[in-house]
């Protein structure tokens, strides 16, 4: 009995043999796919990482620059403010030079619409004249050429 004890404990052993083979290759397997896996697992959390950390940095500058530009802004504005109310004076002159200059041009347009009146009516006066001359000079033309058919006609007839 112990022989067929030993024999079926080898066979067991043989039988069991490629079974645990292909358990120590399927957990090998399962090991490597594993390992892969945690290996893209971690890349990918870096690059999400990197991502993010680039992300914060480009938000930090646009954070720093509109601070720039909204203390560049304020002092602007302060300075604005300082030369309007620094030159509140030199503003009164501007407007009161600025109402002189409106009334010399208003004057000058006056005087210059009573000049252009003249001259339009000059120019009528001149354009009517030169119309009744011309007007005369056809009146003349045709009493001319009456003439010259009846002194032809009376030539003709003689």
């Amino acid at each position: 009995m112990a022989t067929e004890h030993n024999i079926d404990g080898r066979t067991q052993q043989r039988a069991e043999r490629p079974f645990e083979s292909k358990l120590s290759s399927a957990f090998a397997d399962t090991r490597g796919i594993s390992h892969r896996t945690v290996q893209d697992v971690q890349q990918y959390a870096d690059e999400i990482q990197n991502a993010l950390s680039r992300l914060e940095e480009h938000h930090l500058r646009k954070q720093d620059t509109h601070q720039a530009m909204m203390a560049q802004m304020k002092a602007s504005h302060e300075q604005f403010n300082n030369l309007v109310l620094a030159s509140t004076s030199a503003l009164n002159q501007l407007i009161a030079q600025r109402t002189q200059v409106l009334e010399a041009v208003e004057g000058t347009a006056q005087s210059q619409s009573a000049r252009m009146k003249k001259i339009r009516k000059n120019l009528v006066k001149n354009a009517q004249r030169w119309s009744d001359e011309k007007r005369e000079q056809q009146r003349l033309m045709t009493d001319t050429t009456a003439y010259i058919k009846h002194y032809k006609s009376l030539i003709a007839a003689e």
